[in-house]
């Protein structure tokens, strides 16, 4: 077999001499020069590595923290529009949903069907990472709600942990990781 000459025919260097395909050239490792030029980018990253090792689990702390002290927040201003509510609208007792508690729609004055007592977020039912849930419970012989309950559930319980429930006494109940009731520990 006569193999091609690569000095004679410098194309022939470039691929291999039994099945013609391209020969991918061999690289040389990095010079001393080339690793003290890039050294000091190594460490650089080096060093964000560990400090983004021990920032992000501070953030989501501190995310966690501002998402649950918003929720119980929340649920202490739905507890203040309701008594503020009954008293503003007796026949009523309790609003029937929270969207009675929200603004009326622009220009209109206040009423039992939007009594602005708390904000278009919060009267939506989802704010700051927690869906609220609100039910009227008992009524008296008029019709009026004399009972409610409120549900605080995190949207995303992998960053909120903590459930609230409260109800017309006024009381916020938590829980870490399942479902509060009346019977959970309350915040202090």
């Amino acid at each position: 077999m006569n193999l091609p000459n690569p000095q004679t025919n410098p194309s022939a260097a470039s691929h291999c001499p039994h099945c013609g395909q391209p020969l991918i050239p061999a690289t040389s490792a990095p010079s001393a020069r080339t690793v003290r030029k890039l050294l000091p980018y190594g460490l650089l990253l080096l060093f964000l590595g560990v400090i983004a090792a021990v920032a992000i689990p501070n953030l989501m702390r501190s995310r966690m923290a501002s998402g649950e002290g918003t929720s119980v927040g929340g649920v202490r201003t739905i507890n203040t529009a309701q008594v503020t509510y009954a008293s503003t609208y007796p026949k009523r007792g309790f609003s029937p949903t929270l969207k009675a508690l929200g603004p009326p729609p622009q220009g209109a004055a206040p009423s039992p069907d939007a009594a602005y007592l708390i904000d278009s977020v919060l009267a939506s039912g989802m704010k700051s990472g927690y869906r609220f849930y609100y039910q009227p419970t008992t009524y008296d012989a008029s019709g009026a709600a004399t009972g409610y309950m409120v549900l605080a559930i995190p949207m995303d319980p992998g960053v909120n942990r903590r459930f609230l429930y409260s109800d017309q006494s006024g009381v916020i109940h938590s829980e870490m990781d399942t479902f509060a009731g009346p019977n959970s520990p309350a915040i202090q």
